[in-house]
C-alpha cells in the first residue's frame, strides 16, 4: 500500500493537475530565467537567444515573445505548456545529434576537481561539443574517454575522463542544459551504432 502510494504521487503530472483545477501564481517575475530551459527559438531555431524579463521571454535573433501566464501556460507560441517546448527542444536535440551538429558557446571556463575538491583553473575559450570530442580552448577529450557527464545548478557541467574530475561554467547567456541534452543524444546514438 505505501508503496503504491508513493509510486502514485510521484506520477503526478503538475500541468495535468493544473489543467483539472486552475490555480493562478502571482508573480512580477512569471518568466524569468526560462531562457535557462528554452535554449532554441521555436521560430527561428537560433540557439542561446532567448532573454527574459517579468512575464515574457523573448528571442534576439527573431523577437518572438513567449509570454508565460500565472496558470503556467505559454502563450504567442504553437506550445500551450513549457513541458511542450521541452518535448520539441529534445526532439530537436536528437535530430541535431543524429545530423553530426556541433553545440557551442563563444566563451566558458574549465576546472578540474582534484580528490579535495580542490579546484583548479584549466583553461578558457570557446567549447564545442559535438559526437565525438568536447573542447573548451585548448582542452580537448574525446567524447568515448568522458564518464558520468551531468550538471550541477543552471550553468555548471560536470564530467570525467582520464580519472580525472572537470567542470566547465559557459559565460553568461549561454545555456548549459543545451549541452548535457546533447551529449546524451550523441551518447544514445553511439550505443546505437555499436549495437548494430
Amino acid at each position: 500500500e505505501v508503496y503504491a502510494a508513493i509510486v502514485r504521487d510521484l506520477s503526478v503530472s503538475a500541468y495535468d493537475a493544473q489543467l483539472a483545477a486552475p490555480k493562478p501564481y502571482t508573480s512580477r517575475h512569471l518568466a524569468e530565467g526560462l531562457e535557462n530551459l528554452v535554449f532554441i527559438c521555436p521560430e527561428c531555431g537560433a540557439r542561446d537567444s532567448f532573454t527574459s524579463a517579468a512575464d515574457t521571454a523573448e528571442c534576439r535573433e527573431c523577437s518572438h515573445r513567449i509570454k508565460y501566464d500565472e496558470y503556467g501556460m505559454l502563450s504567442g507560441t504553437r506550445f500551450d505548456t513549457v513541458r511542450a517546448l521541452s518535448d520539441w527542444q529534445k526532439e530537436r536535440v536528437a535530430y541535431d545529434a543524429a545530423s553530426g551538429a556541433e553545440y557551442t558557446a563563444e566563451s566558458a571556463s574549465l576546472f578540474s576537481i582534484d580528490t579535495e575538491h580542490n579546484v583548479t583553473p584549466v583553461c578558457t575559450g570557446k567549447v564545442r561539443l559535438n559526437a565525438t570530442e568536447l573542447s573548451v580552448g585548448d582542452f580537448c577529450v574525446s567524447t568515448d574517454e568522458i564518464k558520468g557527464f551531468s550538471m550541477r545548478g543552471k550553468r555548471a557541467l560536470l564530467f570525467s575522463a582520464n580519472k580525472s574530475y572537470y567542470e566547465i561554467i559557459p559565460d553568461e547567456g549561454y545555456n548549459s542544459l543545451k549541452f548535457y541534452l546533447f551529449y546524451e543524444a550523441c551518447r544514445v546514438a553511439r550505443e546505437q551504432e555499436r549495437k548494430e
